[in-house]
């Protein structure tokens, strides 16, 4: 409950920001109990995916090594797609 509290809390910021024009494009990194989300711009995400290993283009993704959510802070659906790895579902089978 905590996590989702926070995690509602963050992403209302963000919209609160994108709203009045305050968004800047930017790396941010936010703690939501032991896991981390950093908040990217697509070409930095696909740097750091590649690093470990991904083969094609991505839009955000979880890394469970470092329990780490890679995503735009304004794609909502990403986010919450990797937000769901982060808790353990594989929607890929």
């Amino acid at each position: 409950m905590r996590i989702l509290l926070s995690l509602i809390i963050i992403l209302s910021t963000g919209c609160a920001s994108v709203l009045t024009g305050n968004y800047q494009a930017r790396t941010e990194k936010v703690r939501v109990a032991n896991l981390w989300i950093v908040y990217a711009s697509r070409e930095k995400i696909n740097e750091e995916c590649i690093k470990r290993g991904c083969t094609k283009e991505v839009k955000g993704f979880y890394d469970p090594l470092t329990k780490t959510i890679w995503c735009e802070k304004t794609d909502y659906h990403t986010c919450g797609h990797e937000l769901r790895h982060a808790f353990g579902d594989n929607w890929h089978r």
